[in-house]
């Protein structure tokens, strides 16, 4: 620090001014944490006792990457030595002669609404016959995750400091399941054939026999120091527009509360369901990203159960765009990037006409002689 001070004297007028915009985001997340957790205070749910945002914090700090978990996924395909469409049968084998463990496959009408149960005393694992076949893979590999990488889980539950009982079950499953995807897309050979493939979802599905949803999400985790891949973020949300997963290893600032801008195509895909949806989309501070989306059904449910439905989004910062097959013969320093913000409560942007909300930052205006685009007017001044 002391040599780069001497050699570029601005740098230290440049390092004032970004902690006093980290000390001014820092207070303005702070208080619309606050206004959101005094709204849900009568409920009783606080965001410091939320255990799926505190799991949230622990992936994001870590890059969602886990060398350890990388490292012993490997090992243990290395060690099985088998093609992914043989890989459910190596692992049950592994289950069998290692863990004394029987896999069943299960019908509907034992299991009901459980895919996936170990029981302990008879050494079985149990899978619903609705699981389909990367997803029975993946059930057995969260299994052996869960006993013969127990300790390595542990070290890492253990480096993210004091946790309720909650949150540390959680973040164990998590890892499991990150472990899991390890194992069914190991790390060397998935990153290689991304990179090859240009990202092309489809294709990488097939070549490691696993589904839309697995391949978005593996592909967030490529954050090992000497073979990067393209920094993703991935969300998933329902047709009601809530987020059940969202992950980043990019910079793309996601929302801990509230749902996600209208204007983001992710939406559309349950309008078009077996099209993928490509868009440039750009926030209120002028940083611009590539967008794919496409939704994606869960295996089939018993009648009269619907059969779920999301959607999948996946994104990168435009620098990194020309990487993906998706944005072949797109001019992306020219196309215009459709304003979104990151939801209605936190963007500023003015004249929205599918606004919901007004931001919590600014103070509305009402006027009952006037009716504008957008269903609300509000103060141009932040409310500090």
């Amino acid at each position: 620090m002391r040599d780069l001070a001497e050699l570029c004297p601005g740098v230290t007028h440049s390092l004032q001014r970004l902690y006093a915009a980290y000390t001014e985001a820092r207070r303005s997340e702070t208080m619309v944490a606050a206004q959101f957790a005094d709204r849900d205070e009568g409920a009783g749910a606080r965001y410091e006792g939320n255990p799926i945002e505190r799991v949230r914090d622990l992936i994001e700090a870590n890059r969602n990457y886990f060398p350890d978990l990388e490292s012993a996924a490997e090992a243990l395909r290395d060690e099985i030595n088998v093609g992914s469409e043989d890989l459910f049968a190596a692992l049950s084998t592994r289950l069998r002669e290692k863990h004394s463990t029987v896999v069943r496959i299960m019908p509907v009408d034992v299991m009901r609404e459980t895919l996936r149960r170990w029981d302990r005393h008879r050494r079985q694992l149990l899978i619903s016959e609705l699981v389909d076949g990367p997803g029975r893979a993946f059930q057995l590999a969260i299994q052996i995750g869960l006993s013969e990488g127990s300790s390595i889980i542990d070290g890492i539950v253990a480096r993210g400091g004091p946790l309720d009982d909650t949150p540390r079950k959680l973040y164990r499953i998590t890892l499991a399941n990150y472990f899991a995807a390890a194992v069914m897309m190991p790390y060397q050979a998935f990153h290689s054939a991304a990179e090859t493939l240009g990202y092309d979802l489809q294709v990488l599905g097939q070549r490691f026999n696993v589904g839309l949803e697995q391949i978005c999400h593996r592909l967030t985790t490529l954050q090992r120091p000497n073979a990067r891949g393209v920094p993703f973020f991935m969300l998933r949300v329902d047709n009601a527009g809530n987020v059940s997963k969202r992950f980043s290893s990019g910079t793309f600032p996601f929302s801990k509360f509230g749902g996600t801008c209208p204007l983001w195509n992710v939406h559309s895909t349950f309008d078009t369901p077996d099209r993928m949806l490509q868009q440039v989309v750009e926030l209120p501070d002028g940083s611009r990203y590539f967008s794919i989306a496409q939704m994606v059904r869960r295996p089939a449910a018993p009648y009269p159960q619907p059969q779920p439905r999301f959607a999948i989004g996946l994104g990168c910062e435009i620098r990194h765009a020309s990487k993906l097959v998706y944005a072949s013969g797109l001019d992306l320093e020219k196309i215009q990037g459709t304003p979104i913000g990151v939801n209605c409560r936190l963007c500023e942007r003015e004249n929205c006409s599918q606004r919901a909300e007004p931001p919590l930052t600014r103070t509305l205006i009402l006027d009952e002689n006037t009716r504008r685009v957008s269903s609300f007017s509000f103060s141009s001044a932040r409310e500090l």
